[in-house]
């Protein structure tokens, strides 16, 4: 649902966000007595956005972002903030202010997010991708040669089971068989030799934004005019996963598959991405082939995605107070996962030169 717009009537609520900023933000100390306009800007599936504009104009808006019930069983929220942090110095994501256990202060962004439309759309699209490779070359830990995807899956499937026996109801998907496409899967994928990058992991439309009427986002970070928000996912994975799952993700939450880029849409996106990495090291142009190649690790990846997001809705389908038939989101993306998994696989065959077996994915 898009609340951006929505006003705050609740005047708990509103007194309730006012009193946090001003405990947490010593400037914003000021807000107890005189006050801010307080609005609903925004809120996804896992977490609630609050803008509070202080009644002193000396002062900029902030954001209030509220964690969801039960979130933590998803994700590691000090690590996330760990992360933000860094990602932050590099010039991504909303500047952090303060975080407390319950969610976190940033510094509010004139901006926009993007429709999947216009995520999908040419140069749009060529922008993204320019801001995916500077994402991924910029951030650089020691964990990053410890990826983490496929644990996740493991991990969520195994909290998937145990929640919805706890709560004696049946899973919305047979995990069995996630947890066994996903092992298939990462073994199929593994002649890809995808990189370990840290991937944003949920780069959809809506964590993309885009300046309004005039603003600076700053060329640091993904440049071009955007900037990326929400790495609450974040963490090493495959370079190929954050190029499959945003392709994924122009189908939006309504799971239109139909919106899925066709090779031509894709490989431009490769290009894009592979002329900001060698732009960023003086690198020569990239070849064809290594775009050719680019582009089949993204769609290849796509197949880990819709994995990825059906582990993760079983669990949100028992734990989340969020108005959304998660259990159907589950059923969506798996059944997308098997219906395209043989084709995406005989390419992989094909280029790798190498007998993928594909039978269990059909």
């Amino acid at each position: 649902v898009d609340r951006r717009t929505a006003p705050m009537t609740a005047p708990d609520a509103a007194a309730a966000a006012i009193a946090a900023v001003a405990a947490r933000l010593p400037a914003y100390a000021s807000l107890a007595d005189r006050g801010a306009a307080v609005e609903v800007v925004g809120g996804g599936v896992t977490n609630f956005l609050l803008k509070l504009t202080p009644v002193d104009p000396s002062l900029p808006p902030v954001a209030l972002r509220t964690y969801g019930d039960r979130t933590e069983l998803l994700i590691d929220r000090r690590a996330e903030v760990k992360a933000l942090r860094r990602l932050n110095a590099l010039g991504f994501g909303a500047p952090l202010l303060a975080s407390f256990h319950a969610g976190r202060i940033e510094a509010y962004l004139p901006a926009r997010p993007l429709t999947p439309d216009e995520a999908g759309g040419g140069e749009v699209a060529a922008r993204i991708a320019a801001g995916a490779a500077r994402l991924h070359a910029a951030l650089r830990l020691p964990s990053l040669t410890r990826p983490t995807l496929w644990s996740t899956i493991k991990r969520w499937t195994a909290l998937g089971r145990r929640l919805t026996a706890e709560a004696g109801i049946p899973p919305a998907v047979d995990l069995a068989a996630v947890d066994a496409a996903a092992a298939r899967l990462k073994a199929a994928l593994a002649p890809l030799a995808s990189p370990t990058v840290f991937c944003h992991m949920d780069l959809l439309a809506g964590n993309i934004l885009v300046a309004e009427d005039g603003a600076d986002l700053g060329e640091t970070g993904p440049g071009g005019g955007l900037q990326f928000i929400d790495f609450e996912y974040g963490r090493p994975a495959p370079r190929g996963f954050d190029l499959g799952n945003h392709w994924c993700e122009y189908g939006g939450l309504e799971c239109d598959w139909g919106k899925y880029p066709g090779l031509e849409a894709r490989t431009a996106w490769a290009a894009a991405y592979l002329k900001a990495a060698a732009a960023a090291t003086n690198a020569p142009p990239p070849t064809d082939a290594a775009i050719r190649a680019l582009e089949l690790e993204g769609d290849a990846y796509s197949l880990a995605a819709h994995i990825f997001w059906t582990a993760w809705a079983v669990v949100q389908a028992v734990v989340s107070g969020v108005d959304f038939d998660y259990s159907s989101y589950a059923a969506s993306r798996l059944a997308e996962h098997q219906r395209r998994a043989a084709g995406v696989l005989a390419r992989l065959e094909d280029a790798c030169g190498a007998r993928v077996s594909r039978a269990w994915c059909c």
